[in-house]
């Protein structure tokens, strides 16, 4: 899947996109930026706009362009770093379904918003660091009720990294920062009565042979804390677990340690798993400690506030009692490239009219020798290289 930067450049203007590069201080780290693709970053390299990219991009979508979503979770996946979505995605405020229409797979419906909108550039690049762009979002939730907000995304790219810090001449990294403002544009605040949104930001990375998801949490009894991974997805059965290799069940391809949790991400099993605001230390990373890379997310979590529960009906409980991140794994069944997701969420968005919020993620691709890999891991996120790599072979 390895491509230069600068074929995927081309690429976007052949097929009418008007890309922004983003370049750090020395010019080798690059973050491509695509407002008019629903504001998305769509690829970053260490190596400057002639080197490679590993990032995840649909190419035969990009040349299709923004495809009219359908029922059934049809729509117009272009991949990339990240991309801004709003939750909750099902439940009793879900957005994702139709108003009366069964909380199923053949109902699933991608809103418009999320699947073709086009940002439009307000100022930038500047000196090509960061971009600034916005669109007005019309969403619907599951009560019939209208969400009108207006969305402002400011992307910079990152010349510091928190997780090489005493590696520095042993590790790479490039990364980028992203914020998300939100206004409530309508004319009645948002509530618990009547429903409201969150921030969802998430990134598509390549699933490898040996991708393993590590999210640390904070310790504590789960009668306290609740348990520290959420698997209402799958007492649902929202996630396809039939194609599970024989004799395997689902949770043998997670893990809960000590002091993390660990997700096999290499597409051999399809996965759906969550964290809560008050378990969560507001990052996670994937690591492939053969291929040498790791990719690490960051973002603020407030345990104090209500966040919105995405768990499909009939799923029951608080739709306010939810979860601050998630991490989706794609079956390598579906004629695509498999991949995972890393996605956080900001608190439930109880705005009045006018009033805003910032939701504010950070993503950074650390390359270097396993050795340095696996100190940053056990230092920031608490997996020994010796635990990750047991986990890795017991869940292939």
């Amino acid at each position: 899947m390895k491509r230069a930067v600068g074929d995927v450049l081309t690429l976007l203007k052949e097929v009418g996109q008007e890309p922004v590069v983003l370049t750090g201080r020395d010019g080798n780290r690059v973050v491509v930026v695509t407002p008019g693709l629903v504001g998305r970053v769509l690829c970053t390299g260490f190596d400057g706009v002639g080197g490679p990219t590993a990032s995840w991009i649909d190419e035969g979508q990009l040349r299709k362009g923004a495809t009219p979503p359908a029922p059934g979770a049809r729509w117009a996946n272009f991949g990339g770093e990240e991309r801004v979505w709003f939750g909750p995605e099902g439940g009793r405020f879900g957005l994702f379904f139709p108003p009366g229409q069964e909380q199923k797979h053949a109902n699933y419906l991608v809103p418009e918003a999320m699947n073709s909108l086009a940002y439009q550039v307000e100022h930038g690049p500047g000196v090509a660091t960061s971009v600034m762009f916005s669109a007005a979002v019309h969403l619907v939730n599951y009560q019939d009720r209208p969400i009108d907000l207006q969305v402002t995304r400011q992307v910079e790219v990152l010349d510091w990294c928190p997780f090489t810090l005493g590696l520095d001449n042993e590790v790479e990294f490039v990364g980028f920062q992203s914020r998300t403002h939100v206004k409530n544009a309508g004319v009645r605040a948002l509530t618990r009565q009547t429903g409201t949104a969150c921030v969802w930001t998430l990134g598509i990375h390549p699933a490898r042979e040996h991708s393993v998801v590590v999210l640390p949490f904070r310790g504590g009894p789960d009668a306290e804390w609740g348990e520290p991974l959420l698997t209402e997805y799958l007492k649902t059965g929202t996630v396809d677990c039939s194609h599970i290799p024989a004799g395997r069940r689902p949770s043998d391809y997670w893990a809960v340690k000590p002091r993390c949790a660990l997700i096999k991400a290499s597409g051999s099993a399809q996965n759906k798993l969550e964290m809560s605001p008050q378990r969560t230390l507001g990052r996670m990373a994937a690591v492939d400690l053969t291929g040498g890379t790791l990719t690490a997310v960051e973002f603020p979590t407030y345990p104090e506030l209500d966040y919105c529960a995405p768990f499909w009906v009939p799923y029951a409980g608080d739709p306010f009692r939810g979860s601050a991140l998630s991490v989706f794994v794609l079956g390598r069944w579906h004629g695509v490239e498999p991949f995972f997701e890393l996605e956080c969420f900001s608190p439930a968005l109880f705005l009045h009219p006018g009033q805003e919020y910032c939701h504010m993620s950070r993503t950074w691709h650390l390359r270097g020798a396993k050795a340095a890999l696996a100190a940053a891991c056990a230092r920031s996120f608490f997996a020994d290289c010796r635990a990750i790599e047991a986990f890795d072979r017991d869940a292939p």
